[in-house]
């Protein structure tokens, strides 16, 4: 929802095969949302271990 995109200070996307890719724009109806696609939670993110 609008006000969960809000709400967040990074976001990304991953599965079994790709690493985390950072999600650095959300575009929605009549705004956008830039996020810092070097944000630290992103790279704590990398550190897990599946």
């Amino acid at each position: 929802s609008p006000e969960l995109v809000r709400q967040l200070d990074a976001i990304a996307y991953t599965n079994c095969v790709v690493e985390v890719v950072p999600i650095h724009r959300v575009i929605q109806e009549n705004s956008e949302r830039v996020y810092d696609p070097l944000h630290p939670v992103l790279q704590d993110l990398r550190q897990v271990h599946y």
